[in-house]
C-alpha cells in the first residue's frame, strides 16, 4: 500500500469489493509449478508462506489466493503450501541483535536502493547516516533467513517464498510463466564451472 496516498472511506469500500469479486474470476493456470512428484524438474515445487502464529486469518487468506491458481497438473497451488512460522518481534524474549547472519545497521542509501522513492529528493539527506535495525525488521529478516535455510536443505529444486499478506494479480499465472521461462533461459546460457 502506498502510505503517501492512503485509501479513504469510499475508496476502501470499492477496493474491498474488488478484492472479494476476484473469487468470481475463473481459476488461473501456472505451468511454472510442476507436479510435486517431479522433484529435480525445472519447475517450482514448494510454496513457503511466512506467517505469524497470532495471524491465522492471514494464512487463510493466502490459502484462498493459492486455491485460485492451478499448477501444470491442474492441482490447486494450496497443495504446495508450507507454513513457516514467523518470528514475532512482539513476543517476550525476542532480541533482534541475537541473529548472527544479520547486519544490525544500514544506511539511508541502502534503504533507497532496496525501496526506491522517486518523489524523495535525497540531496537534503545524509545518505550515509547509520540506521539501527528495528526489532520488527530483525524479526522479518530472521524469518526469511530461516526459511532460506529450510529450502537449502530440502529436496525441492525450486521454491517460492511468500509473506502472508500477498494478493495475486489476475494475470499472475501468465506473468510468472513468462518470467520463469526467461529465468530458465538465462540460467541455461550461463556457463557452469
Amino acid at each position: 500500500m502506498n502510505l503517501s496516498r492512503p485509501l479513504h472511506g469510499a475508496q476502501r469500500l470499492v477496493h474491498s469489493l474488488l478484492i472479494k469479486c476476484r473469487t468470481l474470476l475463473p481459476r488461473q493456470r501456472c505451468v511454472a509449478f510442476g507436479p510435486i512428484s517431479e522433484i529435480g524438474s525445472s519447475q517450482i515445487n514448494d510454496i513457503y508462506v511466512i506467517n505469524l502464529d497470532r495471524q491465522p486469518d492471514r494464512l487463510t487468506a493466502v490459502h484462498c489466493e493459492l486455491a485460485r491458481i492451478l499448477d501444470a497438473a491442474d492441482n490447486p497451488l494450496t497443495r504446495r503450501l508450507i507454513r513457516h512460522p514467523a518470528f514475532d518481534a512482539q513476543a517476550d524474549g525476542f532480541v533482534g541483535s541475537d541473529i548472527p547472519e544479520l547486519v544490525s545497521c544500514y544506511t539511508l542509501s541502502d534503504q533507497l536502493f532496496v525501496e526506491p522513492q522517486p518523489q524523495t529528493l535525497p540531496a537534503g539527506f545524509d545518505l550515509d547516516r547509520p540506521i539501527d535495525i528495528s526489532d520488527a525488521e530483525a524479526a522479518i529478516a530472521r524469518s526469511h533467513v530461516d526459511v532460506w535455510k529450510k529450502i537449502a536443505t530440502s529436496n525441492s529444486s525450486y521454491a517460492l517464498v511468500l509473506e502472508d499478506d500477498v494478493l495475486f494479480d489476475h494475470r499472475f499465472g501468465s506473468l510468472v510463466d513468462k518470467a520463469w521461462g526467461e529465468l530458465l533461459e538465462a540460467t541455461c546460457r550461463v556457463p557452469c564451472d
